[in-house]
């Protein structure tokens, strides 16, 4: 089927000779963060670390009476399974990953007793020409809702030129399918020789979360869709190399929530920015929140203390901020010693970190008609979630002026019409207040693009 423009009707150039578009990352101002710990080092006690430890893969099974080559509950990608388990094969996700293309069979998966960072064992994939991958099977890691995780590895890779290992993480629900908006993946990683250790993070705003799922990927390079030779272009790709896994671990972490009275964080007088924290911790640890508001140099401008002790705890903080602007608000999460001798206050390393923002402007809105069509929103390739608060967002604003993206990169045949209903329920409400709209081809289809080879 031929690819159709169904868009022709929403062009409306923003009018003016100076043009300044307003870049606001992310839509709605507000950027959430969550950083937990990297590894599990200095920032609990041993105490603290192994009540907030979920499982621990070090592969070292010889003595779990496991003498098979690949670990307990690891399959290979791209490879039927051999599993007894009579409803393996009816996971949607098992079906989809050991089926997976371009993992070849013929790749080198198992134990490795020559690198390891701790123990005798580590867990190895080789290169014989094509990918390797191997997959935790589902129903092996239980997921809290609404609860954060951290997963940490040793990763070692030696005589890899162009392959790199990358590990993904995601949230499973309880009928074997992958949440996709969970996952998370670190960067492609080469270590050359030595061994680094990585972390990805789970946040936990998935109500379906039933299960964890975790992937580990040998990739080689893939053709691009935005490279100039289009179909022609030549991949080279690695014959030999090998990537090691050792000590992977996961991590429960607090699941840390900031929101304010308005979805896209933009406040006017009189109203005061108000903001609803809120934290969600399952391992009843007590917990000391250190709250810090930033102006646009990054400078304290207010703080504030909250000790938490119940499993899930909200409140409200409406810090007196000195002007007009816009300011970052910080939450740190650590523990509270209280129970191992130190004073209490006293503060181990830092669990979670959430980040959010606020623009605090004057009850009028000072732009005045001619000065409005000089700027413009650009929220061009956007999620949908953050697409659908456009028009909140230019009402809040003040400014008079958009540009859309038609679709994204993901965009195809049998997502088109999802993407244009999609499309004029934001823009029906911004056109009918009297606002311009441009509407942007950027970014280019993936499928499109390999279609007509650019």
């Amino acid at each position: 089927m031929a690819w159709s423009f169904r868009f022709a009707l929403l062009f409306a150039p923003i009018k003016g000779k100076m043009f300044l578009r307003l870049w606001i990352s992310g839509l709605a101002v507000a950027l959430h963060l969550a950083i937990g710990p990297a590894v599990a080092g200095p920032w609990a006690s041993k105490d603290q670390q192994l009540h907030r430890l979920v499982r621990l893969f070090d592969f070292e099974e010889l003595g779990l009476g496991n003498y098979e080559s690949l670990p307990m509950y690891w399959y290979v990608m791209g490879r039927p399974a051999r599993s007894n388990h009579p409803y393996f094969n009816r996971q949607p996700l098992h079906q989809e990953l050991t089926r997976k293309p371009d993992f070849p069979s013929f790749t080198e998966v198992g134990f490795d007793r020559v690198h390891q960072t701790s123990g005798n064992f580590s867990f190895h994939l080789g290169l014989n020409g094509g990918n390797a991958g191997a997959f935790l099977e589902v129903g092996t890691l239980p997921a809290v809702p609404h609860s954060d995780y951290r997963l940490t590895a040793n990763i070692r890779t030696a005589d890899l030129q162009r392959a790199a290992v990358r590990m993904a993480a995601y949230f499973v629900d309880d009928r074997g399918r992958r949440i996709e908006a969970s996952q998370v993946s670190t960067v492609p990683i080469r270590t050359a020789g030595q061994w680094r250790t990585v972390s990805v993070k789970l946040n936990g705003n998935f109500a379906d979360a039933a299960w964890i799922g975790l992937e580990l990927k040998l990739l080689q390079p893939q053709p691009t869709s935005d490279h100039p030779l289009g179909n022609d272009q030549i991949v080279l790709k690695d014959i030999e190399g090998g990537a090691w896994f050792d000590d992977i671990s996961v991590w429960q972490l607090p699941n840390t929530q900031i929101s304010t009275q308005n979805r896209v964080h933009i406040i006017r007088a009189p109203d005061r920015p108000r903001f609803d924290m809120s934290i969600r911790d399952l391992t009843n640890q007590r917990l000391l929140v250190d709250l810090t508001a930033y102006d646009h140099a990054h400078v304290p401008v207010a703080h504030a203390q909250q000790q938490v002790s119940a499993a899930a705890q909200s409140w409200q903080w409406c810090p007196n901020l000195p002007r007009y602007g816009w300011f970052l608000i910080e939450m740190v999460v650590q523990h509270e010693n209280a129970d191992d001798g130190t004073a209490r206050g006293e503060v181990g390393g830092v669990l979670a970190r959430a980040v959010s923002a606020v623009l605090w402007l004057p009850q009028e809105k000072n732009l005045n008609q001619e000065d409005r069509h000089r700027f413009s929103l650009g929220a061009e390739d956007l999620p949908d979630i953050q697409l659908s608060l456009l028009p909140e967002l230019l009402e809040a604003s003040g400014l008079d002026a958009t540009t859309v993206s038609a679709w994204n990169k993901s965009t195809n045949q049998a997502t088109l019409d999802q993407r244009e209903e999609l499309i004029e329920q934001i823009l029906n409400p911004i056109l009918d207040a009297g606002r311009d709209v441009t509407i942007s081809m950027y970014p280019i289809p993936t499928e499109l693009a390999r279609a007509e080879g650019v």
